[in-house]
């Protein structure tokens, strides 16, 4: 008989109040039933979410001063999604990315009319004040298999770039439902100021019923 729930965790910490700490952490996990996990849930948020049975996840962290960084991957009935992470808060430097294939957002999410999910996300910057001359970012995010609301979504990216105050941001849609794309281009002052020139062209929309906001 499989448990309920197992949880792992290896590693060792050293001199956290220190500025030379380190920490190395692997863990992992599986839930045998969901339904255990809801118990422990605020009751408003029992119906808004789930986890499936036999789910799993891995993952480490490590820390090396002011340096962290960490990784995981959840696999849940015939999809995963995975995701790496590290921000350097002495140098203002930070990195992501995460991908996902076949994961069942809808059986997290219930009720919103989810499916399965195949996508990426991944952006790397340095400063975290955006308004600062010395700031830079490039995020991108895909979109290749999205169900929602009976719609099956593919072929979306958005991609967002930041240098010295500048920020252009472009969004494409490409499929049999929606052919568009919508850019726009973002200057900011040193008083903090926004001015903004979008460009804007649909081609194609044929969406019958949009999809349930959450």
């Amino acid at each position: 008989m499989r448990p309920l729930l197992s949880v792992t965790l290896k590693g060792s910490a050293n001199d956290i109040a220190e500025a030379w700490r380190t920490a190395n952490f692997d863990f992992e996990t599986r839930i045998g039933k969901g339904a255990f996990i809801q118990k422990f849930l605020p009751l408003l948020a029992r119906g808004f979410f789930d986890i499936p049975n036999g789910t799993s996840a891995r993952g480490d962290f490590r820390m090396k001063g002011n340096h962290y960084a960490t990784g995981f991957r959840v696999n849940a009935l015939r999809g995963w999604l995975g995701a790496k992470a590290d921000v350097d808060l002495d140098r203002e430097t930070y990195a992501l990315k995460a991908v996902a294939h076949a994961f069942p957002l809808g059986r997290f999410l219930p009720g919103y009319g989810l499916g399965d999910f195949s996508g990426t996300l991944q952006g790397a910057g340095r400063h975290f004040d955006l308004f600062s001359a010395m700031s830079s970012l490039e995020a991108k995010a895909q979109v290749d298999h999205l169900v929602a609301s009976g719609q099956t979504f593919s072929g979306l990216s958005l991609k967002a770039s930041s240098r010295r105050g500048q920020v252009e941001v472009d969004f494409t849609s490409n499929n049999a439902l929606l052919e568009a794309n919508v850019s726009a281009a973002v200057a900011t002052s040193k008083l903090r100021s926004i001015a903004a020139k979008p460009r804007v062209g649909v081609e194609k929309w044929m969406l019958e019923k949009p999809p349930c906001a959450l």
